[in-house]
């Protein structure tokens, strides 16, 4: 089943929240933080996004084929493509459609096409998708010991062609693809659920502690 992208592309640089010259770091404490201007806050059809403690929340109860995604395509200090530095945030979930629901980090997003891999936490695994000429497809799915309840630290590191896709620090899958980097880097949510997002990273950072355990 292929996923109707729901949310419009945003593009953007960002002035503020740079830590030294190789990284940004979004922690969400405040509802005037960093990304707030283009993130989700409110009602989107049938998408709802809110900050709150110290997170951002997205949530869906209608739609099992919903998707909801952010990236960034440029941010002061870092060098363009995004995706050729590591991305990274925390996530966690309620997966209430176990085939479609998942969130984490859009990535290698393609501007002109809007073409992308999506590396998620679901319910009791983690999914690598792409959106391509073909639609929305799963790539790949496994489960893992790294995986914990609650919050999930997700992080893809590109190195060359490489990509290698880490859950809390341990590797679970890798990809090589000739095309990479193409651009953006995000947020995605997909499928009925409420996803929690912290400590959104580009480059290497040390992220603040998390607040939350679940959603």
């Amino acid at each position: 089943m292929k996923p109707f992208l729901a949310f419009a592309l945003l593009s953007f640089a960002l002035a503020q929240g740079i830590l030294g010259t190789e990284s940004f770091l979004e922690p969400f404490d405040t509802a005037s933080s960093d990304l707030a201007g283009y993130l989700l806050q409110g009602r989107d059809g049938v998408w709802s996004g809110q900050i709150v403690d110290g997170a951002y929340q997205l949530s869906n109860s209608e739609d099992a084929l919903a998707v909801e995604y952010v990236y960034l395509t440029a941010l002061p200090g870092l060098s363009a493509p995004l995706s050729a530095a590591e991305v990274s945030v925390e996530v966690a979930g309620e997966f209430t459609a176990p085939d479609t629901s998942g969130a984490g980090l859009v990535f290698n997003v393609d501007p002109g096409t809007r073409f992308y891999y999506a590396f998620m936490v679901k319910s009791g695994a983690v999914s690598l998708a792409l959106r391509d000429e073909a639609g929305f497809q799963e790539l790949a799915s496994t489960t893992t010991d790294a995986l914990r309840e609650g919050v999930n630290r997700l992080t893809v590191t590109p190195e060359g062609e490489l990509l290698r896709f880490l859950v809390n620090g341990t590797e679970v899958m890798s990809i090589e693809s000739p095309s990479l980097p193409a651009g953006g880097v995000g947020l995605i949510a997909a499928g009925t659920g409420r996803f929690t997002f912290d400590n959104f990273a580009v480059g290497s950072v040390s992220p603040k502690p998390s607040r939350k355990t679940a959603p």
